[in-house]
């Protein structure tokens, strides 16, 4: 009865590893979440205009988040196992968004720049 119930324990422990390394193995790096967040929020941002519906309304409906989980090489299960597991620390997720919002408000500092070089050269010089 004493081996019965110590090779239940032993089982029920290596279970429980293994489903420790398995949750590990979704986690998606900081340095890359970063930088999969910053694309993840821009293709958010560019399928809710209207230019994009006009353009692919005819085309099959497919989820442009998911692309850019595609691009980097994760799944929609990794990136919320990613988000789940951030979330238990809120001061590190915090620490993560300031360091992707410094960035989209770089790039769109970046495009209102080029929009206004644009802007400048089709106003007619006097």
């Amino acid at each position: 009865m004493k081996k019965l119930l110590f090779f239940c324990f032993l089982i029920l422990l290596v279970s429980c590893h293994s489903k420790k390394n398995e949750a590990k193995l979704k986690i998606i790096p900081e340095d890359k979440f970063i930088k999969v967040l910053i694309d993840y929020h821009l293709a958010e941002g560019v399928s809710s205009t209207q230019l994009f519906h006009k353009r692919y309304n005819n085309c099959k409906a497919f989820n442009i988040t998911d692309s850019v989980l595609h691009r980097y090489g994760y799944t929609k299960a990794n990136f919320d196992s990613t988000v789940s597991f951030y979330s238990d620390d809120p001061e590190k997720f915090d620490a993560i968004y300031d360091k992707v919002i410094a960035s989209l408000s770089r790039i769109q500092a970046e495009v209102q720049k080029k929009m206004a070089k644009e802007k400048d050269k089709s106003i007619p010089k006097k």
